[in-house]
């Protein structure tokens, strides 16, 4: 299962991505749906689902949300708002072989050519390499001074980039010299580029790489859908109809209040200059856990348990039982048909407040005395988070779509009101199965300049950032020293580290686990009432309605049993040995393949009948010897036999409702049932 191996919904989009590019044809929602590899082959397609335009693309697009949401923030210098990476080159690139690697990068990915317009649009230009890529020749500085040089070189690229008259990426290869390794510094504004399009850009420079030194032609995977194309969509989106749920949504949800977080001073000034970062982590040996072990006991993802610690650290510092965050997410949602965005470029991040409601079940628990109590009241919050974020539709993107591309001033009006959350929450996914790795480069350890200018004005409060890295979770704390004490940023992180253990630790019990509503989608029931049903059980793949031919069988069995009305026997005689091991393995190979022969049906636990898919029932091979029974008795005791097996019928709340049975009527002759 993808999820219990620690996939997450960045990692999916890679590989969806890597699928396409060998003819499977793939998306997200079907990974989402179909979570192992067998599922998955059985939905594969086998051309590809986008023809994306394949040329250099250029011309005028709207903004999209999270590009809208920069803009209102009215930053001092809304120039520098960049990200970067930073690598020592363990092995000197040719100029001309570096010139020609980003000349490909900017015809691949168009939106790397953009500049901002005003009323509200963007363009995409045909832009010449040289405002792009700039080499430094450091090698005449002495190797003390090799630090403060490379330095001032990052901090310039930092500063170099604007929104309106370009370039928005910067490339800064530095030569020092045939005794050191160079450096290549690559920064871009973050208006062009997220998380995922840094794992596509560091892909595409490696394969690019790869195929100058062998003097290849360079071919990179075929382009998917462009940033242009997609920001149409969105705003075309945002007038449909089939929007209509996801608004009403976060209309309901704007009316929802919480309380302000403690501030250790009265300072106002949250500004970049302020800011401050603590950073904390979990071991290997717990990150490893954490992303392979934890999410089979309540069937979770990666955001699930980590938003629970939160919580968890949360009300342990303001006593608050609800909490209020900014969540961000990749954004790159399945919303369109015929739209393939796994390997563009660009800023697609979905940015949302998300309000988490403890129960009252579970504030009444913790306040109890029992360790016992508390310790097991942990599954009941993890449950409760989980379906919180089950109900966001589309995983958040349509805040955005709704406050900054909806037309309806009483909708803006309601959004507007609410109030910025006070702390934001991002993770950024697995580094360690994203980036490529090479034994051309490595991460620098100069520093590569402030990302941001720092008269910019913080979002939030308190911006919670994190990522698995050398198979570690780290997570950073930012604040502003205007506002709190490192005291207590370190006393909020350390309890949340503190909180991810005790969910980790949980989780390996033996006697917890169980469901929750989400994952029978199909079927209306309560949290009570799936733990009422199922307890902590974990055998469950699916609990679905039954058709109506289903409902009549099913009735007709219930008010005449023991008639065999709907029961079915089909027989063949073998001839020879038959291998009875290998035998009853391939019936149990066939029952695994088929989930409706792992299906026992339910009447008396939910308002109506449903139909229960278990993960892994067993059959076994039912054994017979007639050898010593006259041939001419056999036939007569096979017709009882026959009707005998019919009138007992099947426990029908039990699967398989099948058996198979041999019966050896000669030492050469088998009646198989």
């Amino acid at each position: 299962n993808f999820f219990e191996l620690g996939g997450d919904s960045i990692l999916s989009i890679q590989v969806i991505a890597r699928a396409n590019q060998v003819g499977l044809a793939l998306t997200p929602r079907q990974l989402f749906e179909n979570q192992t590899i067998a599922e998955l082959a059985q939905v594969a397609g086998t051309k590809q689902v986008v023809e994306a335009e394949q040329g250099i693309v250029t011309g005028d697009f709207p903004l999209t949300p999270i590009m809208q949401n920069f803009l209102q923030r009215d930053y001092a210098n809304p120039h520098h708002w960049n990200q970067s990476i930073f690598l020592e080159v363990h092995k000197a690139i040719d100029e001309d072989l570096l010139r020609q690697a980003i000349q490909h990068i900017l015809r691949q990915h168009d939106v790397l050519r953009m500049r901002l317009l005003e009323n509200q649009t963007a363009t995409v230009l045909e832009e010449e390499i040289n405002e792009v890529i700039n080499f430094i020749d450091l090698s005449n500085i002495a190797e003390d001074e090799h630090k403060a040089a490379i330095e001032e070189q990052t901090i310039n690229a930092q500063k170099s980039l604007h929104i309106q008259n370009g370039p928005l990426l910067r490339v800064v290869y530095m030569n020092l010299g045939e005794n050191t390794s160079d450096r290549l510094f690559i920064v871009a504004h973050h208006l062009v580029i997220d998380g995922v399009s840094w794992r596509v850009l560091l892909e595409d420079m490696q394969l690019i790489f790869a195929l100058l030194q062998q003097d290849k032609a360079i071919v990179l995977p075929p382009k998917t859908t462009s940033f242009k194309a997609w920001a149409k969509r969105l705003e075309d989106y945002s007038q449909a109809d089939e929007f209509t749920r996801q608004k009403e949504y976060w209309l309901e949800r704007a009316q929802q209040t919480v309380s302000a977080i403690p501030r250790d001073f009265d300072l106002t000034e949250n500004n970049e200059s302020s800011a401050q970062v603590v950073n904390v982590e979990l071991s290997k040996e717990l990150t490893e856990i954490l992303l392979k072990e934890v999410h089979e006991t309540y069937h979770t993802r990666i955001n699930d348990v980590l938003l629970t610690a939160l919580f968890m650290a949360y009300s342990q510092w303001t006593n608050d039982t609800n909490m209020r965050i900014s969540l961000e997410g990749h954004g790159r949602e399945d919303l369109f048909e015929g739209v393939d965005i796994s390997r563009t470029m660009g800023w697609f991040t979905s940015l949302f407040p998300l309000t988490l409601s403890q129960s009252e079940s579970y504030q009444a628990t913790m306040s109890s005395v029992s360790e016992e109590a508390k310790s097991l009241a942990v599954g009941d919050l993890l449950k409760s988070v989980k379906e919180q974020l089950r109900e966001l539709p589309f995983n958040g993107v349509g805040y955005g779509i709704l406050r900054y591309l909806g037309k309806n001033e009483d909708d803006l009006a309601i959004l507007e009101q609410q109030l910025d959350p006070e702390i934001s929450f991002n993770y950024l996914g697995q580094f360690d199965a994203s980036v490529p790795q090479t034994d051309d480069f490595g991460p620098a350890k100069e520093s590569a300049g402030a990302p941001h200018d720092e008269s910019c004005q913080r979002g939030q409060l308190i911006d919670i950032n994190g990522g698995i890295a050398n198979k570690t979770l780290r997570m950073g704390f930012a604040y502003s020293d205007n506002i709190h004490k490192v005291e207590t940023i370190e006393k909020f992180a350390n309890h949340y580290i503190d909180a991810l253990k005790i969910i980790i630790s949980h989780c390996q019990l033996e006697d917890v686990g169980g469901y929750t509503p989400s994952d029978f989608a199909l079927i209306n029931i309560s949290q009570q009432q799936v733990d009422d049903w199922l307890g902590v059980r974990r055998d469950i793949e699916d609990i679905y309605p039954l058709s109506p031919m289903q409902q009549g069988m099913l009735f007709h069995c219930l008010v005449a049993p023991g008639t065999g009305i709907y029961i079915e026997q089909m027989g063949c005689v073998f001839e020879g040995d038959i291998n009875l091991k290998a035998f009853e393995g391939a019936w149990q190979k066939v029952i695994d393949r088929h989930s409706i022969l792992r299906t026992g049906f339910e009447w008396d636990k939910s308002a109506d009948p449903v139909q229960v898919v278990y993960r892994q029932p067993c059959i076994t091979l039912a054994e017979e010897d007639w050898r010593d029974i006259d041939e001419s008795v056999q036939k007569q005791k096979m017709n009882n036999w026959l009707l005998q097996q019919k009138q007992q019928g099947f426990d029908l709340q039990k699967a398989p409702l099948m058996t198979i049975t041999l019966i050896r009527l000669t030492d050469e002759r088998w009646q198989f049932v």
